[in-house]
């Protein structure tokens, strides 16, 4: 990415963060790439995201340590195209290791903060687990 496009205040990132419900985390095994729509909360410099224990996300997420995470903000729609209004896309994406953390302790707090974009609010349902980026 070109050094003028990258934003590195803190302050826009936590703010696009925390307006965006969704990303894409992208992530490969066995040379075969494997990307998903994801819910995410961004709290302490920390992109979290919920999920269950077992399934194909997981064997792919811990079988490599290697992801990419994007997420986009909207800012009009033109057919084929998100642009801002002078023709530039705003993508936010990362590149980095992850780490696989199962309970974590902040997973009340990480619930409280996705609450705004999930649709069911049961007792249960903060007992899911947790993958920070």
């Amino acid at each position: 990415m070109k050094q003028i496009f990258e934003i590195k205040d803190k302050k826009i990132i936590q703010n696009l963060l925390d307006e965006i419900g969704f990303g894409i985390l992208s992530l490969c095994k066995d040379n075969i790439p494997y990307s998903l729509p994801l819910n995410f909360v961004f709290v302490d410099d920390t992109i979290y995201f919920h999920g269950a224990k077992k399934g194909q996300k997981v064997d792919v997420f811990t079988s490599n340590s290697k992801a990419s995470f994007c997420v986009v903000k909207e800012y009009s729609f033109i057919p084929s195209y998100f642009s801002t209004d002078d023709g530039r896309a705003c993508p936010a994406t990362q590149f980095q290791i992850h780490h696989c953390r199962w309970g974590h302790k902040n997973r009340r707090k990480l619930w409280r903060k996705s609450k705004s974009f999930t649709k069911t609010h049961g007792k249960n349902a903060a007992r899911g687990q947790v993958y920070p980026a």
